[in-house]
């Protein structure tokens, strides 16, 4: 039996690196910058909190309104016919350069540009859920509405019970303060009156931006209230259509969600094996091609025992001397003893008459194989027998002889018919 290709020793370092590695791997994970992975419980289509909007986003998908969510570049996955929607973009990140900038944003032909109005802390219990929301300063709001019109101002006030200019068609409702645009020059109302709007509208060099000032109608916590939903649905709709002479064809509706932290990792296979979890598969592919190119040294590991020369036992036996007769190159003669052994042992299973011997025993079994209907003669076999003795015959032609033998007594003793049934 061999010696085990590695030591106990060196297969307990490999699983306490393995072990270390993966350990590594799981708090490098747990920690990674919170600011790459999104806030779960802030405003995006990911959040089921109050803030958030998944219940919007999935609310299109049922209707079978193409939408998505954008984790690398919105603009270029809205494209010409398609719908950016900018949902409270925070500023931090616009001005970091950690999504994009805000002169792009304005770049999309088709902008809906949702103003902050809360601030909220996390659930300690619940992290997916908020635990409490306060109204933000309205600079926030005004900061977020200068990406779109400068100068412009927003106002908290109670709702009107009928919006005097209203293009989408259903009553927004909003519980206590709403949250409105003071419109200034360029700007009109889609949804509001004469000097404030719910909906204000923006237009530059063939792009249309529309300004949803107060995020209660869109939100998880507002969207089911009233005719909200149908509201939003209708609003997205008729922003869509502008400038799309054919709105059957659906143009998709993107989500931006690079502002709120969540980057989508670049498509390399390469810095995918280098990042965690996959970083702890590569490295032991590594470790353990060292291990193999190791293990293929002859100063290795313990040496393995040679096998002995001759092994004991029945079969190694006849092995061995098998081995040692064909070295010895005595073919014909091993030959020469099975088959005149072959036929002796058939000659005294028929009980063939006492003193025969070459040409009179070789008569008798011949007249005997007749009467069987052996295919074989005897004579035939002791003279090719013959021949091959004089050691110029070849290893197959020897052992063509050595099946006829065996052929030949199996139809002698049992008939032609069942030998070659069963041979």
């Amino acid at each position: 039996m061999s010696a085990p290709l590695f030591s106990r020793r060196v297969i307990i370092m490999f699983v306490a690196a393995m072990s270390t590695m993966f350990a590594l791997s799981i708090i490098i994970s747990a920690n990674e910058d919170a600011s790459q992975m999104g806030n779960g419980a802030g405003p995006g289509v990911y959040s089921t909190s109050a803030v958030g909007y998944a219940g919007f986003y999935n609310l299109l998908r049922a209707l079978d309104i193409k939408t998505s969510a954008s984790e690398r570049d919105p603009l270029s996955d809205a494209g010409y016919r398609g719908t950016l929607i900018v949902a409270e973009p925070m500023m931090q990140r616009l001005a970091s350069g950690e999504s994009a900038s805000a002169m792009k944003l304005l770049d999309a032909r088709r902008l809906l540009l949702v103003l902050p109005k809360w601030e909220w802390t996390r659930d300690g219990k619940k992290p997916e859920w908020v635990a409490e929301m306060t109204p933000a300063p309205r600079g926030e709001a005004e900061l977020v509405l200068g990406l779109a019109a400068l100068g412009s101002t927003v106002s908290r006030q109670a709702p009107p019970d009928v919006w005097p200019v209203n293009e989408i068609g259903y009553a927004p409702r909003i519980d206590g303060a709403a949250q409105l645009v003071r419109l200034s020059d360029g700007m009109r109302a889609i949804v509001g009156n004469d000097e404030n709007a719910l909906v204000a509208e923006f237009t530059e060099d063939g792009r249309t931006v529309w300004v949803l000032s107060d995020p209660d109608v869109m939100s998880n916590h507002g969207i089911m209230k009233g005719n909200n939903g149908a509201f939003m649905v209708s609003l997205v709709e008729k922003l869509s259509s502008i400038g799309n002479a054919d709105y059957r064809k659906k143009p998709t509706i993107v989500f931006d969600e690079t502002v709120h932290g969540y980057l989508a990792q670049a498509d390399s296979v390469l810095k995918m094996m280098l990042a965690p979890p996959f970083a702890v598969v590569t490295a032991l592919l590594v470790l353990s091609t060292l291990m193999l190119l190791l293990a293929g040294f002859s100063r290795f590991g313990a040496p393995v025992a040679p096998k002995p020369v001759l092994d004991f036992g029945k079969e190694q036996l006849i092995d061995n001397c098998a081995r040692l007769l064909d070295y010895g190159g005595h073919h014909a003669v091993v030959l020469d003893k099975y088959v005149r052994m072959t036929i002796n042992s058939a000659a005294r299973t028929l009980h063939a008459p006492g003193g025969l011997n070459g040409g009179r025993l070789a008569e008798w079994a011949d007249t005997v194989g007749r009467s069987r209907g052996t295919s074989e003669s005897y004579a035939a076999l002791l003279r090719d027998l013959s021949n091959a003795s004089d050691g110029r015959a070849d290893i197959s032609r020897l052992t063509e002889l050595a099946r006829r033998a065996h052929k030949w007594k199996g139809e002698i003793l049992n008939g032609s018919s069942v030998h070659s049934r069963h041979r």
